[in-house]
């Protein structure tokens, strides 16, 4: 159970709540309703993929270390691009068009994928060099937080805008 805790982390928990709150506000499916589901379980994927990889790696054994360093760059870049596929092919299949926000969350998460990818021929070819260690861990997080800001300020837009159309009409 305690495993399970430490993979609803607290934006996991305003992902739903801001989900719930923009699903009442606009009362119907949109891209972005999917685009949200997708981050909510983007996010569990990821974390549940942190650590079971963190946990891999505390073993000595060089060949499982070696399967770690490769299963966490590819795993997190394939995720990333699957989820960026996914959102594109959706709205064509929809035949609706990705708005802003929509747009915004998916080439952040194609920024994370190439991210991943950088690191991982680095690591792979160039034995880690500085600069890009510093680029990557640097760089997911703010790409991270930018995705949550983004998100939840649609949310809130969204809710307001419901917010004050109800208000006019009553």
């Amino acid at each position: 159970m305690n495993e399970f805790l430490l993979l609803v982390r607290p934006e996991m928990l305003l992902y739903l709540v801001a989900f719930l709150a923009y699903i009442f506000s606009v009362r119907t499916i949109t891209p972005f309703s999917f685009v949200i589901v997708g981050v909510m379980f983007l996010e569990v994927l990821h974390q549940g993929l942190t650590l079971f990889l963190n946990s891999s790696m505390k073993t000595e054994d060089h060949v499982t270390q070696v399967l770690v360093f490769h299963a966490w760059y590819i795993g997190f870049a394939l995720t990333d691009f699957i989820f960026v596929s996914l959102i594109y092919l959706l709205s064509r299949w929809l035949n609706v068009n990705l708005g802003l926000t929509c747009q915004l969350i998916a080439a952040a998460f194609l920024i994370l994928g190439c991210l991943q990818i950088v690191g991982y021929v680095d690591g792979l070819f160039f034995d880690g060099t500085d600069w890009v260690a510093f680029i990557y861990t640097n760089s997911i997080p703010v790409i991270n937080y930018l995705i949550f800001i983004i998100l939840m300020g649609h949310v809130v837009v969204t809710a307001l805008r419901s917010s004050v159309r109800y208000w006019r009409t009553s």
